[in-house]
């Protein structure tokens, strides 16, 4: 299995429109902390029993 290079990837990643609002929203530039909210978003949608596809998506 490759290693993951995070560098490498964080230098040629180029976020879409979305992903740019969530950190924005979120007001953070952690990738990790913006994986725990989506998370918790997952989390709740499926405690609500809402449809999680949106989330998922992203």
């Amino acid at each position: 299995m490759e290693e993951l290079r995070v560098p490498e990837l964080v230098r040629t990643a180029e976020p879409s429109t979305v992903v740019k609002a969530v950190f924005a929203d979120l007001d953070v530039t952690n990738f990790e902390t913006v994986l725990e909210e989506i998370h918790h978003a997952h989390v709740v949608a499926e405690g609500l029993e809402d449809a999680t596809a949106a989330i998922d998506a992203q």
